[in-house]
C-alpha cells in the first residue's frame, strides 16, 4: 500500500500495523523494482514524493535492520554516498524520488509518504483478539505483547513505540498478576527470562516515574529489599523470574525481554484508506 498522506517514520509504522501490516521490507531486486516502478507510475514527473520503508539503525548506528523481522538486509539499493547520516540525525530510510527512488537515509522525524506491506490473507482481514492485533493479548482495555528478543531498556521502549505503544505500566494487582501468570506460562520452570516494564528513576534517583505517562506508580510489587540500586547503576525495572516475577531494579543497559502495552483498537474503522 502506497500511502497518500505523510507521517513521521514511527507514525508510518504504527499506521501500517493498525491496518495489519508493517513498513515495507525489500528482500530482493525484483521487489525493489516493482515498488520503484509503481512509485514512478503514481507520481509521473513529480519528484517530491519520497517513501519511507522499514529499515532503521535507530538502535545502533550503522547496524541497519528491518523493523518487523529484526533482521539485517540481504539486499540494498543505496544511492551514491548513502547512507551519510547527515550529522548523525538520519536513522531511517526512504525511497528518494530525486535519485530514481534509490535508498537514502533520512531523519525519522521528517514527514514523508510510506509503503506498507502485509501477508496475503484469505478472509479479507487480520484477525484481532478482542481489539488486539495478532500476537498481542487482551486484558481489560489494554493489549500486551511479550517480546521474544532481548533489548536494552531504551531500545525496548523504542520498539514498543514503533508498534504504537510503550513499555507496560502496571497500575494494579490484577494487571500485575495477569502479566506474571503469562510470563510463567511462557517459560514454565525456566527462570532466565526477565521482562522490562516501563518504570524508571533515570531522571531523578529514587523518583520512579512510568515512562509513557510520567506519573508515579499507584501500585508496586517490589521484591524484598528492592529497589537496591546496586551501586547506583540500576535505574530501570523488570519482572524478575528468579523472584516469582516480582519487581527488581536493574541496569538499563542490560539486555532483557520486555512487555509492550497499547490501548485496545477500535476495529470499526480503517485508518488508512
Amino acid at each position: 500500500m502506497f500511502a497518500t498522506e505523510k507521517e513521521t517514520w514511527t507514525n508510518a509504522e504504527f499506521r501500517c500495523r493498525v491496518s495489519g501490516g508493517h513498513l515495507a521490507e525489500i528482500e530482493d531486486a525484483d521487489t525493489n523494482k516493482f515498488l520503484k516502478d509503481t512509485a514512478q507510475m503514481k507520481n509521473a514527473n513529480d519528484h517530491n514524493h519520497h517513501y519511507f520503508i522499514g529499515l532503521t539503525d535507530e538502535a545502533a548506528l550503522d547496524e541497519w535492520e528491518w523493523v518487523q523481522s529484526a533482521t539485517k538486509p540481504n539486499f540494498t539499493n543505496w544511492g551514491n554516498h548513502q547512507p551519510d547520516h547527515n550529522g548523525n540525525d538520519e536513522h531511517c530510510v526512504l525511497f528518494y524520488a530525486r535519485d530514481h527512488y534509490r535508498w537514502h537515509d533520512a531523519d525519522c522525524d521528517d514527514h514523508n509518504y510510506f509503503i506498507c506491506e502485509e501477508e496475503e490473507v484469505n478472509s479479507g482481514g487480520i484477525l484481532l483478539d478482542e481489539g488486539c492485533r495478532h500476537g498481542w493479548m487482551h486484558f481489560r482495555d489494554r493489549c500486551y505483547m511479550f517480546s521474544t528478543e532481548e533489548e536494552s531498556w531504551t531500545n525496548a521502549e523504542f520498539r514498543c513505540r514503533v508498534f504504537g505503544g510503550h513499555l507496560s505500566e502496571i497500575q494494579d494487582a490484577e494487571t500485575n498478576r495477569f502479566l506474571q501468570d503469562n510470563a510463567r506460562l511462557r517459560h514454565a520452570n525456566d527462570n532466565n527470562y526477565n521482562y522490562f516494564i516501563g518504570l524508571t528513576d533515570e531522571a531523578a534517583l529514587m523518583n520512579g516515574n512510568g515512562c509513557k505517562s510520567a506519573t508515579k506508580p499507584n501500585f508496586t510489587n517490589w521484591g524484598d529489599n528492592q529497589p537496591d540500586h546496586q551501586g547506583n547503576d540500576e535505574h530501570c525495572v523488570f519482572l524478575y523470574a528468579n523472584d516469582h516475577y516480582r519487581w527488581h531494579d536493574v541496569d538499563c543497559d542490560d539486555h532483557d525481554l520486555f512487555i509492550c502495552e497499547e490501548e485496545e483498537m477500535n476495529t470499526g474503522g480503517n485508518i488508512i484508506g
